[in-house]
Order: structure tokens, then C-alpha cells, then sequence
């Protein structure tokens, strides 16, 4: 079994950028999960970290989308915020180019 790796803010950016795009109703959710995972397993392989089957799956993805809509919308919905993802949508509120500076470095390290 592959070593736990903690979410990072460049991963929570990318999360919070599909959670939106899906709230707003841009993109499905599926489609968005399916993003989301695609662009984290190429992030960690681009680190060169070794990745598994079950790193950043569809249905780890899911549940992780579960917090960052409580963090988003202030309350527990499913799953309690993380500290990281209550700090990434506080950061995307108050500053909007902070947030899309660290969003564009993490769109940089998924090519």
C-alpha cells in the first residue's frame, strides 16, 4: 500500500477551481472529478512521486469534493472542511490573485 500524501494548496486550488465550475453549473460533476483526479495523479507523477491504482481516484476525489463544498459554503454538508481547504477558500475570497497565482502554477505542474 502506497504512502498517504496530504492534500498540498496547489491540489486544494485545483479542487476549489472544479467545485465552482461545477456548482455554477459549467461543467458536471462527474466531469469535474474526473479533471480533478486526472490533473492530481499527473501533478504527483511530475514530482516524481510514485503513485498507485488508488492514489487520487474518482471516489477519493468525490469525498474530497464533499469538504471543500462544506468549506466553501461555511458548514459541514457531508464531510467537515479541512484546515487546508478552509484556507484555500478564505485565500480565494480575500485574495483573488494570490488564489489564481497559485491555481496557475498547479494548471502549470498537471501538464
Amino acid at each position: 500500500m502506497a504512502k498517504r500524501i496530504l492534500f498540498d494548496k496547489f491540489e486544494a486550488a485545483i479542487l476549489l477551481d472544479y467545485y465552482i465550475k461545477c456548482n455554477d453549473g459549467k461543467i458536471s460533476k462527474e466531469t469535474a472529478i474526473e479533471t480533478v483526479s486526472k490533473k492530481l495523479r499527473k501533478i504527483a507523477e511530475n514530482r516524481g512521486i510514485k503513485i498507485d491504482d488508488n492514489f487520487r481516484t474518482f471516489a477519493g476525489i468525490k469525498f474530497q469534493m464533499m469538504s471543500m463544498e462544506s468549506a466553501y459554503k461555511g458548514f459541514t454538508i457531508v464531510k467537515p472542511a479541512s484546515k487546508l481547504f478552509s484556507e484555500t477558500v478564505k485565500m480565494f475570497i480575500e485574495n483573488r490573485n494570490q488564489f489564481n497565482d497559485i491555481l496557475k502554477q498547479a494548471d502549470e505542474m498537471a501538464k
